[in-house]
């Protein structure tokens, strides 16, 4: 098991009413954890982390891979703050939690985040792309000319969290507009103006799950995948300048 590398799910069990989230059932949303926890389980060898912010411990289903160090679990009261902020600033919370308590964190030298309910079909793909250059600080997806960052999936070196991405705190605010993917771009655009290596997806992630924000079941299918694929293939060559439409 390669412990330079982790992967981070993020999650909020009990969304307690939050603004723009459409999927608010409990049960749902729990089911969805564990069911992709089970898929990262079962398809990576990495370890893995759990990170969830409103006090509700799902643990009990993984007591196996907890116990035999796979699998990191961590629940913390992190979802009472203002809803009007949203739950992208929740997701900075996690974040920021996670790098000052997860035992893997502290190990590793390279995090992929991925938002809790959905599974990365083609991840492999990513993971090959950094050990193939481990030098990269950064792998990211922009969006309508730099200004969004894909928040789903993406992978940084750890010192991103702490020393970039939460000196943006403060600005998410997602009832006038500004959300978790705008502070992202500029915590990334910041990182990689101050000399950190970045590269963009090869390809386009084939996301499966249900959108927290719609309700809406993401296109995860090969051929909606095989249709972006060159497009991607492109916008990494030219080492993503961010002026491709939303793909």
């Amino acid at each position: 098991m390669n412990k330079n590398i982790v992967l981070l799910l993020t999650g909020t069990v009990n969304p307690n009413n939050m603004i723009m989230t459409e999927l608010q059932d409990i049960e749902v949303r729990k089911n969805e954890y564990i069911s992709a926890l089970r898929f990262w389980l079962k398809y990576t060898d990495i370890p893995i982390i759990f990170i969830e912010n409103s006090n509700t411990d799902i643990s009990t289903h993984f007591i196996d891979e907890v116990m035999g160090g796979r699998l990191e679990m961590i629940t913390f009261d992190g979802n009472n703050y203002d809803r009007q902020l949203g739950k992208g600033y929740g997701e900075l919370l996690c974040l920021e939690y996670a790098y000052s308590f997860s035992k893997f964190i502290n190990q590793c030298d390279f995090i992929f985040k991925v938002t809790g309910r959905y599974k990365v079909l083609n991840f492999k793909i990513f993971f090959e792309t950094y050990l193939a250059e481990p030098t990269i600080n950064i792998m990211a997806d922009f969006k309508w000319n730099l200004s969004f960052v894909d928040s789903r999936f993406f992978g940084f070196s750890k010192v991103f969290i702490y020393d970039y991405l939460i000196n943006y705190k403060n600005v998410i605010n997602d009832s006038e507009g500004i959300y978790f993917e705008h502070a992202l771009s500029k915590a990334v655009l910041n990182y990689i103006a101050n000399g950190h290596i970045y590269r963009p997806f090869v390809t386009l992630p084939r996301i499966e799950g249900y959108s927290g924000s719609t309700g809406a079941k993401y296109k995860s299918n090969y051929f909606h995948w095989l249709r972006y694929k060159y497009k991607y293939y492109i916008k990494y060559k030219s080492f993503g300048l961010g002026n491709l439409p939303w793909i």
